[in-house]
This record gives structure tokens, sequence and C-alpha cells, in this order.
């Protein structure tokens, strides 16, 4: 990861992208948009962890099966220094671990049906 501080904006911004599933057909992704639709709501997890902690202005989580890419996306950082990205990696892997509670509670109430 490069950070490069731009003296024009009052904050950073920052994108990142991995590997997820690919075509709407996949049987992880219902599980995964959900997770998405989740974190993304209004004073949610992500939105409490993120802005509610001042850490930044807000947080966004992507799934585009089209292009079989998920992406997390922070905006508007007003701590450019290593004790942000120190403290976003930690919330980061609660966050992981929240997804995954999501996607067991998800796999459960499938197999009810």
């Amino acid at each position: 990861m490069v950070l490069v501080p731009m003296g024009a904006i009052e904050g950073s911004y920052s994108v990142h992208f991995a590997k997820g599933p690919t075509g709407w057909s996949n049987p992880d992704l219902p599980a995964l948009r959900l997770a998405a639709a989740v974190l993304n709501a209004s004073e949610s997890y992500l939105w409490k962890s993120v802005r509610g902690a001042g850490l930044a202005y807000g947080a966004n989580v992507e799934v585009d099966p089209e292009s079989g890419l998920t992406g997390f996306s922070v905006y508007r950082v007003s701590d450019r220094d290593k004790r942000f990205w120190t403290k976003l990696t930690n919330r980061a892997e609660t966050l992981g671990k929240l997804t995954k509670s999501l996607e067991a509670s998800f796999e459960a109430s499938r197999m009810d049906q």
C-alpha cells in the first residue's frame, strides 16, 4: 500500500480489492451480498467502527460479481499517520469475524428450509 499525502484535500482515501465470487449464480454470492448490506447499513457495525470512532468520514464494502471483485473503501481519513492504519486493521480483523458469523447464520437459515 502506498499513501500519498495531498495538501489540497483534508483527508486520505483508500480503496482495496480482492478476488471474490464471479457470476450471479455463484453459491457464495448471497451470503457475501448480505454481509455487505449489513455492514453498509446506516449506523451499522462498520459505520460505528469507522465513522463513530472518528477514524474516517466513511467506509464501504463492495461486491461485484461481474468482475469477480470484492472491495473495501475508506474515505476522508482524518488521521493520516500509522496509528489510523493500525486501528483500521484491528477493526478489519473484527469485521472479518463478524462476516464469518453472518455467513454461518445465513448457512444455518438456509439449511432450516
